[in-house]
């Protein structure tokens, strides 16, 4: 039966097949006996390859047999029959939609690997019949199983960041329980939609809130549909297309004037009740344009004070990923953004590593306190604008610029771009 001690092969008339008995808790529900499949070759190297794959694929058809022989939950019974489906070489479909839509061809080929299962067979009808009823799932639910199916979209974030991105789409999904009740995805309308839609317009018109914070809500939920109806094959037409207002020109963040920095936010005593390392965080964006989440992020080794020119490395490490391609960087050191390092975080950010909305509030918090904004619009990342403001009045060329604030280059670009000398002098041209 098998060649040469491999198992679960078999040689006959010259060709290979897959070949072994079904084990007992299988045979209660594809009925006893052995199983084999053609491997359709005369070499026993080739054999091997597509034995490890049959063997892997019958393995997780047999799974789910046995799961589904002994689940009470409709979504694990959907889950099975998704699986075993799929194992045949089928997307699972539900019956009606197989009636409507599905071809000729898909429909005979479907109903022959049924025969040959037996009819009898109910996990083999059910999957291949489409007999397992979409799970009762909400939105509140699909929130999870979304999580679990992107879990490779989080695979480079840290603690910090994952939280970051998991709560504006659970605010998303609470507000539309919210509003709707949160039914059942299957049973969302499109006039839940809309309900949804309109209870938006009224707060951005009676509470001042913007057009883009409901836009996100749109997005966050349709995405969520939209994974969750593909990752479970539920077979959903998405009733949450189409929902976003049209948005006004972006308003940005308007940058500091300089005199406001000079006499202001760096004026003797304003910074003097403020968490150190918030402190800093205003002196080095100041002169060196760096993010608050790019700050919060440094590790020990990012930071070189001892060299000739003192600078600090923007890199991802194991803890934190990077917004863009071009955000990594290294920026050299001088006036106040050096004193703030040497006094106040030689080390990175201890208190504040990788919380960088915490950082940026409570420095917001003691800006608006203490009427160092210089109108309602500015913010602590207002001075990485002023910073950008500050090379342009200098007249620093495009690619100087481009390098020290983590943008794209927008011209072809050669070498490794502009060396830390360089970027030291024109550092020094804008330091406060």
């Amino acid at each position: 039966m098998a060649e040469n001690g491999h198992q679960y092969l078999l040689l006959r008339n010259g060709r290979y097949y897959y070949y072994r008995r079904k084990p007992s808790d299988v045979s209660m529900a594809l009925g006893t006996g052995f199983v084999r499949i053609s491997l359709k070759t005369s070499d026993l190297k080739t054999a091997l390859s597509r034995r490890d794959i049959v063997h892997r694929d019958i393995e997780q058809y047999w799974h789910s047999i046995i799961k589904f022989g002994h689940q009470d939950q409709a979504k694990d019974q959907y889950d099975s029959a998704v699986k075993i489906a799929q194992s045949m070489g089928f997307d699972y479909q539900p019956a009606d939609q197989i009636a409507l839509e599905a071809s000729t061809t898909d429909v005979l080929a479907r109903l022959e690997k049924i025969e040959k299962a037996g009819i009898e067979k109910k996990a083999v009808v059910t999957a291949l019949a489409g007999g397992a009823s979409a799970p009762g799932i909400t939105m509140a639910d699909a929130l999870e199983e979304f999580v679990r199916l992107t879990r490779d979209w989080l695979a480079d974030k840290n603690d910090e960041q994952i939280r970051r991105w998991k709560n504006p789409r659970a605010k998303a999904v609470r507000n539309w329980g919210d509003v709707t009740g949160d039914p059942e995805l299957g049973k969302i309308t499109r006039s839940d939609a809309l309900k949804f839609r309109d209870w938006w317009w009224d707060r951005i018109e009676t509470e001042n809130m913007t057009i883009n914070s409901a836009n996100k809500d749109f997005g966050h939920l349709h995405q969520i549909f939209e994974k969750v109806n593909e990752g479970l094959q539920l077979g959903l037409n998405d009733p949450l297309a189409r929902l976003r207002f049209r948005e006004k020109k972006k308003n940005t963040r308007p940058p500091y004037s300089s005199d406001f920095i000079r006499t202001r936010i760096l004026a003797p005593g304003a910074l003097k009740s403020l968490h150190p390392e918030c402190r800093a965080l205003i002196m080095i964006i100041v002169n060196t344009g760096a993010g608050p989440a790019e700050l919060a992020g440094l590790a020990p080794d990012d930071i070189v004070l001892n060299a000739d020119i003192p600078h600090f490395h923007i890199r991802e490490n194991a803890e934190r990923s990077l917004k863009t391609m071009y955000r990594p960087r290294t920026l050299p050191l001088a006036g106040v953004a050096l004193d703030a390092f040497k006094e106040f975080v030689p080390k990175g950010f201890i208190d504040y590593r990788n919380k960088p909305t915490q950082l940026s509030a409570n420095t917001n918090r003691h800006l608006t306190d203490n009427d160092l904004r210089e109108t309602d619009d500015h913010s602590v990342y207002s001075l990485r604008h002023s910073f950008q403001d500050a090379l342009t009045k200098a007249e620093a060329p495009d690619r100087i610029q481009a390098d020290l604030m983590g943008h794209k280059f927008h011209r072809p670009s050669y070498g490794d771009g502009a060396s830390l000398e360089q970027k030291y002098r024109w550092i020094k041209k804008v330091a406060y």
